[in-house]
């Protein structure tokens, strides 16, 4: 990440002087999942399939100069923090034609333009889950993308040891973590459905 970024998105978040990142983000994923059911009637982010459970156990700081542990991680946290939002519950949120529009799309554009919809204020989250999904799509695991060096470059990932490059990442991570939290329980998403709203 360029310095600006670092110090604009990582320092200024709450968690910054967390001694072991991957316990904030692992208090704030359960938490999360721990009143999902509660507050909505479904989960937010959908539980890891079971050859994944262990993403969460295994998510820690990487060797300083460990590239595959850095991308396992990252993988790790992309299928938690997003390929795991749970897509079907939250179309159901906007009205039938928009829900047309959302097929073609991929799980991070769903949500942003859902969210959007429902006028959630996403803030540095947006920001900072775009380029975690660039991260990953270019990551040396798809090397058919040209543009991995600047966007590992974006991130640190040449001039930062990995292990502060990720724990940056993971610091942001349990931000957008406790953002879903506040989304859950301030029933954001929890409202009826359009369709419903109409109906009444």
């Amino acid at each position: 990440m360029s310095e600006d970024y670092y110090r604009l998105y990582i320092k200024s978040f709450p968690f910054q002087n967390a001694k072991h990142p991957q316990n904030w983000f692992r208090d704030g994923y359960y938490r999360l999942q721990a009143h999902g059911y509660e507050y909505l009637g479904w989960q937010l982010l959908l539980p890891p399939h079971p050859d994944a459970e262990h993403y969460i156990a295994d998510l820690t700081l990487p060797a300083p100069d460990e590239q595959r542990d850095f991308d396992a991680l990252m993988a790790s946290l992309y299928t938690l923090c997003i390929d795991s939002l749970n897509i079907a519950e939250l179309k159901k949120l906007v009205p039938v034609e928009q829900r047309r529009t959302l097929a073609s799309k991929d799980t991070l554009a769903c949500f942003l333009e859902i969210l959007s919809d429902r006028q959630a204020a996403l803030r540095d989250y947006c920001y900072f889950m775009l380029e975690l999904h660039r991260l990953r799509r270019a990551s040396p695991a798809y090397r058919k993308s040209s543009n991995y060096p600047q966007i590992a470059d974006d991130f640190g990932v040449d001039n930062r040891s990995l292990q502060k490059v990720f724990a940056g990442i993971l610091t942001q991570a349990s931000a957008l973590v406790s953002y879903f939290f506040s989304l859950v329980t301030s029933r954001t998403l929890g409202e009826k459905t359009l369709e419903k709203r109409s109906g009444d």
